[in-house]
């Protein structure tokens, strides 16, 4: 039990538990006070445990994550007069990596952050409603709120939780085709869709139609183009104003040419931010404070509208540089060519939204975004884990950390 309070502490931490208004700057502080329980548990749990431990998939590319972390801060201090220890706070959402290690030492089942998974997706849902419900005052959460494209955008704290609970209850109905999580995946997508981002519900449409086409619980192609034609019917009329304005706004408003606001953002950042050859390869630092550098991008944004949050991957590599691209590239790899138990596969489904997407979202230096991904690296461990020793039977059933332990339940 001491250990699920330990990682709910940490996952609330990472998204600042909403950022809510109330709080201040406590929200701010609950990020440092999640990075210093990391750094406890790591420790603690370093000196005292000597329980099994199975594989990690995935330390050598969060090791590059970190090793181009001191080369950025070098930049940003020696070519934009941003002192090192401002950058190191800057970039404090990267030290959320560090959860992938805590997580093998306190070996959680998988199935206990699926129910996590969903019910911090319905808590996101409900946040997003009642902000919804209660705009034009805004007095819940301190994040950018807009009324365009139709609707009202919220842009909350957590919705990487949304995502994941929707492609796990996707799972879930193909495989039990129960009422229940028809209604979970509408509730779901219903969120995705008032948010008013073509990106996102494009990437999730996407990632649905080739579950669909993939699983092999549907045996029917009739009825994969059935439920695809009959889903995106639903979706339409359900939400025709919303998906008119997007339609319009994408065609009309804002076409994607060399007038795209983030095509622009990402020639002017490549153009005119970078000091030297040197921070090609290394990046510029994070930002943060009030440094020259942080008022550099911070007059950008308020001038030409350009930030580094709207240009994905781009905008972190020129936060912090090739090795940094590297080491996230090389974990997404890995994350595909591991295999898993057929249980677990909407976690790759997850990462097939988040390579489509990560072209104008990044994440990867984002600690909720990070937080989640950490917890999804755990489970394809232990899933691979499984699979391994279900067919070698080489670890018995009495072994610290086994299989008895930390494996999910059987198909």
């Amino acid at each position: 039990m001491l250990k699920k309070l330990f990682i709910l502490i940490i996952i609330l931490s990472s998204i600042a538990l909403y950022n809510f208004k109330f709080l201040g700057d406590f929200s701010k502080i609950m990020e440092l006070t999640g990075i210093g329980l990391i750094l406890l548990l790591i420790i603690i749990y370093g000196i005292y445990d000597d329980s099994f431990r199975f594989r990690h998939h995935f330390s050598p590319f969060i090791a590059i994550i970190f090793i181009s972390l001191p080369f950025s801060m070098y930049i940003a201090d020696r070519f934009h007069n941003q002192s090192m220890s401002l950058t190191l706070y800057a970039q404090k959402g990267i030290y959320f990596y560090l959860f992938y290690f805590v997580l093998h030492q306190m070996k959680v089942k998988p199935r206990d952050f699926e129910k996590l998974f969903i019910v911090l997706g319905l808590v996101f849902v409900l946040f997003y409603m009642t902000q919804f419900l209660l705009y034009p005052k805004v007095v819940l959460f301190n994040a950018r709120i807009t009324h365009e494209r139709g609707t009202i955008r919220i842009f909350l704290a957590g919705m990487e939780y949304l995502i994941i609970g929707y492609f796990l209850t996707l799972k879930n109905f193909l495989d039990k085709q129960q009422i229940k999580y028809a209604v979970l995946l509408i509730t779901f997508l219903s969120i995705v869709i008032l948010i008013g981002s073509r990106t996102l519900l494009f990437t999730v449409l996407a990632a649905t139609v080739l579950n669909f086409m993939l699983s092999k619980r549907i045996r029917s192609r009739f009825l994969i183009y059935f439920l695809s034609v009959a889903g995106v019917i639903l979706v339409y009329f359900a939400f025709q104003k919303i998906i008119e304005e997007l339609i319009n706004t994408a065609v009309y408003k804002d076409p994607i040419s060399s007038q795209n606001i983030r095509v622009k953002a990402v020639k002017y950042f490549l153009a005119r931010l970078f000091p030297n050859g040197l921070a090609y390869i290394f990046g510029n630092g994070a930002s943060t404070g009030h440094s020259e550098y942080s008022n550099t991008v911070g007059m950008i944004s308020l001038k030409y509208g350009y930030y580094l949050g709207d240009i994905g991957l781009i905008g972190e590599y020129i936060k912090y540089g090739s090795i940094f691209i590297l080491g996230v590239l090389g974990l997404l790899i890995k994350v595909f060519i591991t295999k898993i138990r057929t249980e677990h596969n909407y976690i790759k489904y997850f990462f097939v939204f988040t390579v489509m997407a990560m072209i104008l979202g990044g994440g990867f230096s984002d600690s909720g975004f990070v937080a989640i991904v950490c917890i999804l690296l755990y489970i394809i461990d232990v899933s691979n884990f499984s699979l391994s020793n279900s067919k070698t039977k080489t670890v018995s059933s009495d072994t610290p950390g086994s299989l008895q332990t930390i494996n999910p339940d059987p198909e």
